[in-house]
């Protein structure tokens, strides 16, 4: 895909990873949506993602755990920028704990951010990007889509799912020309759930790129899953 001229929604697109990857799309050319919960979050982002780029760049607010939010900002994005071609999902949240004493309003929280508010957005935007006669879904999975970890039930299972939804809409979406992808980061070095950054962790940029390179792939080729590790994991403790 050419990359120059198209129009990208990126959700939780106002901090960390999503924000990388909203400015990545911006300075490759692509007219870009944002949206996140919190209008002063979006405020502050806009002016960093608007320098220097060609394209427009565009933030509202929306919970995706809310269908009648998604519903307008895929209405807005569209309205915007006369249609759609790129949906990132990335919108998420880790709240982690062990099953026996994790919230149940935790589970639901964590479940509806990363999953449920990914298939919202799916299921609006698919419509559009038909209507452009193909496009990409890029979802930001992570290494826990694959491999699972103590104490990250919820998580865990919300990007297990996220997996699954993304290689089940590649076979409902391919006859269309809609490219569905997985990028599965390992650690970031971001304030995501509350884990402070080491110097061994992949960056936001690292992220970003990996989902430039996807949706920069010739037509004949997809990347539908794609594991990203640090390099340089930590020097494991003496004994």
């Amino acid at each position: 895909m050419t990359l120059a001229g198209k129009a990208a929604l990126v959700t939780g697109g106002s901090k960390g990873i999503g924000f990388a990857i909203a400015r990545a799309l911006a300075q490759a050319g692509c007219d870009v949506m944002i949206c996140a919960r919190d209008d002063s979050e979006i405020a502050q982002a806009l002016p960093a993602l608007r320098d220097g780029v060609a394209g427009r760049v565009h933030g509202v607010a929306c919970d995706v755990r809310d269908e009648s939010e998604v519903r307008q900002l895929i209405d807005h994005a569209v309205t915007a920028f006369d249609g759609l071609d790129i949906l990132v999902n990335n919108a998420g949240i880790g709240l982690l704990g062990p099953v026996e004493s994790f919230a149940p309003s935790n589970w639901r929280a964590t479940i509806d951010t990363n999953l449920t508010g990914a298939f919202y957005c799916c299921h609006y935007a698919i419509p559009a990007l038909k209507a452009r006669g193909g496009g990409a879904i890029v979802n930001i999975g992570s290494r826990s889509s694959v491999n699972a970890y103590g104490g990250g039930a919820a998580y865990c299972a919300s990007k297990f799912g996220l997996l699954g939804l993304s290689e089940s809409l590649l076979q409902e979406l391919h006859p269309y020309g809609i490219r569905v992808s997985c990028v599965m980061p390992g650690r970031v070095a971001t304030d995501f759930a509350d884990e402070p950054p080491q110097d061994w962790h992949l960056s936001a940029d690292d992220v970003a790129q990996a989902v430039i390179d996807v949706l920069s792939f010739a037509p004949r080729a997809l990347a539908s899953r794609i594991e990203l590790r640090p390099a340089r994991p930590p020097s494991p403790a003496p004994r």
